[in-house]
This record gives structure tokens, C-alpha cells and sequence, in this order.
């Protein structure tokens, strides 16, 4: 998209990637983010390289608020994993550990943070939303 609209990021977007909901809003307004991200290198081989940068910056500022609450919330929902007695790992659950998986370095630390929060023995349930990202 060469179009303005490629470009915008709509305010109730960056609530939602910096402390809302985390559900299918929430994951189109990241997928956004990364878009944006990528149209703004369009912009460095452009003569508006100056408004690439900038633009480029606050989408990893974005980026980055949105992976730290994804981080928590999955560290939350996993937490609880061993309190529900439902067979199958919430799909958004699931989501949220393959979105992560862009962040390695998340990634691994909810891994031993959800780990470390069940007892004795590791729930099946986190192995297989962990296997299924």
C-alpha cells in the first residue's frame, strides 16, 4: 500500500496493544504495527527518509509495549492453566505463544515463568500451547 491510510495507527489500536484486551483487536492492531513497520522502509528509499525513521520508531515502540503486555498476559492465562479443568489450551492462548515467538527472548521467559508456576509436574496443557506456537 503506497496510500496514507497505510500509515496510520488509530488511537484505540494503541490502547489496545498497551493494556487492553487480548483477543482478535488486539492481534489485527499488531499485525498493523508490523505493516506500517514494513511500509516504512519503503519510505527510507524514498526522499522521505526522515519521516521513515520516525515512523519507523514509534511502530518498535508500539511493537515493544505490545509484546511486553502479550508477555504478561500469557504469563497470567498460564499461570491458570493449572486452576481449569477444560482439556483443550484457549486458541488465543495459542495465538499469543506464536505472536511471542518473534521474541525469542520473551518467549522463553514466559516459557520458565508458566513452568515454574506449575506444581510438581508440568501441566500437558502448557506443553502443548508451548509445542503448537
Amino acid at each position: 500500500m503506497t496510500n496514507d491510510v497505510a500509515y496510520v495507527l488509530l488511537l484505540l489500536q494503541v490502547a489496545v496493544l498497551q493494556g487492553g484486551r487480548v483477543g482478535p483487536e488486539f492481534f489485527a492492531a499488531l499485525s498493523h504495527v508490523r505493516s506500517i513497520h514494513e511500509h516504512c522502509k519503503g519510505l527510507l528509499r524514498s526522499h522521505h527518509q526522515r519521516a521513515g525513521l520516525e515512523l519507523m520508531d514509534q511502530m518498535a515502540a508500539h511493537q515493544e509495549a505490545a509484546y511486553e503486555h502479550l508477555c504478561r498476559w500469557v504469563q497470567a492465562e498460564g499461570r491458570n492453566l493449572g486452576e481449569n479443568d477444560a482439556p483443550e489450551v484457549d486458541p488465543t492462548l495459542t495465538a499469543a505463544v506464536a505472536a511471542l515467538r518473534d521474541r525469542p527472548v520473551l518467549f522463553k521467559y514466559c516459557a520458565e515463568e508458566v513452568s515454574l508456576c506449575t506444581p510438581n509436574t508440568l501441566d500437558p496443557r502448557v506443553l502443548i500451547w508451548v509445542s503448537s506456537a
